[in-house]
This record gives C-alpha cells, structure tokens and sequence, in this order.
C-alpha cells in the first residue's frame, strides 16, 4: 500500500545553451524513481531540489554547481509553465509527485570545465536542436522545448 501522505516536490529545471546547442542529460541514477515509465521518472534536462527558504532562481544556481561543478551560467528566461512529473505508486518514493520550474539558461564558461558527478548523472551533451527534439523522453519537457524554439 502507498502512503497517503506523500508530498509534492518542488524542484528546478534547465535547458542550458552553449554555442547554439542544448544541453540534454538523460540516464539520472536516482533511487526514489524507476525510469522504465517514458513519462515518469525520465529527465531530460538538468533539475533539482528547491530546498525550504530557498527562492526558484538560487536553488537553480545552487543546483547547477552541484550537478555540473560550475556557476558560469546567466538566465536567459523563466518560463511560465511548469513540468509536472509523477512519481510511480511504490513504497521507496518520497514524494507523490513534483512540480519542475524551468528556467533557460546560457553557459558563458568553457564546455570542457563542466564536471558531472557520475553518482547523479549517467550521460550528458549537447545536442543540436533535432537531436534534442528526437532524444526527449518526457512529452512536456518536449512540448516546452518545441515552444521555446519555435512559439
């Protein structure tokens, strides 16, 4: 049985450009998702937790020098929409489902200082705009992306 009690996650999210191509991570070892549902529990771009005090803007930034062990990035756009993921119904889950604020977000450094920690994150690259529309898994996150390019 699940428990009722679950919570909604609230977390960050980006599309990263650098040198007119996207940043696409897919592959994230995560223990509290399984990720053999294609709209549950994949993730297509970099995100993560927004801690309790923290604003959207500094979790994010907080997030990406975590993940990707640079602060080199400037905000180019928040979106208005949203990315909302649900979690599958068993046991080892925290939280019943999350709510993703996205962000887009420019890497001013070079490409070759970003360092993935490889307990978080199986693979990541950046990809040219076909190749991210043919590689997302998650239909909203290919929607908001689609939209981002092409409004």
């Amino acid at each position: 049985m699940v428990n009722s009690c679950l919570e909604t996650r609230f977390a960050v999210g980006a599309i990263i450009i650098y040198n007119e191509k996207y940043l696409l991570i897919n592959k994230i070892r995560n223990n509290d998702v399984e990720t053999n549902l294609p709209d549950e529990g994949i993730w297509d771009f970099v995100k993560g937790g927004i801690k309790q005090g923290e604003t959207a803007k500094e979790a994010l930034f907080r997030e990406l020098q975590e993940e990707l062990n640079t602060t080199d990035f400037k905000i180019i756009k928040e979106f208005k929409e949203s990315l909302y993921f649900k979690f599958p119904n068993n046991k080892k889950n925290k939280y019943r489902d999350q709510i993703t604020y996205l962000f887009l977000v420019e890497f001013m450094g070079n490409q070759n200082l970003i360092k993935i920690d490889n307990n978080e994150i199986g693979e990541f690259r950046f990809f040219t705009y076909q190749e991210v529309i043919d590689k997302l898994t998650h239909n909203e996150t290919k929607n908001i992306f689609i939209n981002l390019i092409d409004p």
